[in-house]
């Protein structure tokens, strides 16, 4: 894969230009069916080789100073593996789970400013002179592991139509906003469960729904900005949480 390098004009970046990014992917799985059809799965191994992998990180300005731009980290890499299955436990009862698990990591020499680190005040230090390697470091906004599972029951009331009721769980792991792998500039793993039960009448015209989203009204962060996070702001960084506990009834006709 190759995806084309650009320009950092917009942020004033003594960096103007990035190169080009290049990827090599490797990939081995299954699709296929077992238990006399009962069971699906689909399963993958990846490795992904990347050179020049865009990045956002803090550089020089070119009239002093630092600024966000975009980078080519010259080297990275992407490992895992990921599984879904569905089973037709019964006529009635089917279950479903899925867990995925990548590992990344910038495999290659490459230094970046950080601004936003309280221990590291402006006050004191002058962060366009104190450059962090960020070999070694997990790549941005990508969760190491992730899983799942939900389950849907059907019961049929003949000629009154039928209910099903679904229960779904899904879980993520960190997520790592800056190329520091800081936790402070990360968001914290969370769940959710969700409950839905659901009436259609025998001719498929009327549905009526009863549901509860994120039962536990566990609030995640789809996203953590670090930057301006500066002395002078005491490090305040911004995010977009997740939605809470929610609850409400769906009506549908079909004409």
């Amino acid at each position: 894969g190759l995806r084309s390098g650009g320009f950092n004009l917009v942020f004033f970046s003594s960096n103007s230009t990035f190169e080009p990014e290049e990827l090599i992917a490797f990939e081995l799985g299954y699709k296929g069916t077992m238990l006399d059809g009962q069971l699906q799965l689909n399963a993958a191994a990846y490795f992904y080789d990347y050179e020049n992998v865009h990045t956002f990180a803090n550089g020089l300005a070119f009239s002093g100073g630092y600024t966000t731009n975009v980078v080519a980290v010259p080297e990275a890499e992407m490992r895992g593996f990921d599984a879904d299955l569905t089973w037709l436990a019964t006529d009635s009862l089917t279950i479903g789970a899925h867990f995925s698990y990548t590992g990344t990591e910038y495999t290659s020499d490459y230094s970046v400013i950080d601004p936003n680190n309280p221990q590291r005040p402006a006050s004191l230090f002058n962060a366009a002179d104190s450059f962090i390697n960020i070999k070694g470091n997990k790549m941005l906004r990508v969760p190491e592991k992730k899983g799942g599972g939900w389950m849907m029951y059907t019961y049929q009331l003949g000629d009154a139509g039928r209910l099903e009721f679904l229960a779904n769980y899904s879980w993520i792991d960190r997520v790592y906003f800056s190329v520091f792998e800081q936790k402070d500039q990360s968001a914290p793993s969370y769940d959710r469960f969700d409950l839905r039960a659901t009436w259609h009448n025998a001719e498929e015209s009327i549905m009526v729904a009863a549901f509860v989203n994120n039962v536990l009204n566990d609030i995640g962060w789809r996203q953590i900005e670090q930057y301006g996070a500066t002395e002078e702001s005491l490090y305040r960084r911004t995010g977009s949480p997740t939605d809470p506990r929610s609850a409400g009834l769906e009506l549908r006709y079909k004409f």
